[in-house]
């Protein structure tokens, strides 16, 4: 009997030690998940702070520029502008 006790008592410590294992394991990867999730963001805009400009700071404006020409028209081929022919309803 006093055999049999111990027998139960080193099974029983082995499946602690795996469970406990098991359990780490778990808890680990609970842990990047949550990192994963809730962590700091790498590609993350910047805040408030970083947005305003610096004393003095002219940002370039955007559009065209004054005097600079524009696109133009497209040439066709055969140089044929504007003439088409249209047929009459009768």
């Amino acid at each position: 009997m006093h055999a049999e006790l111990a027998m139960a008592r080193e099974e029983a410590t082995q499946r602690e030690a795996t469970l406990g294992a098991e359990f780490e394991l778990a808890q680990a990867k609970v842990r990047d998940l949550q990192q994963r999730l809730f962590g700091r963001k790498s590609e993350r805009s910047k805040g408030p702070s970083e947005l305003q400009p610096r004393p003095g700071y002219q940002p370039a404006r955007r559009g065209q520029r004054c005097g600079a020409t524009g696109h133009g028209r497209k040439m066709e081929a055969g140089g044929n502008f504007g003439e088409q022919r249209v047929r009459q309803l009768a």
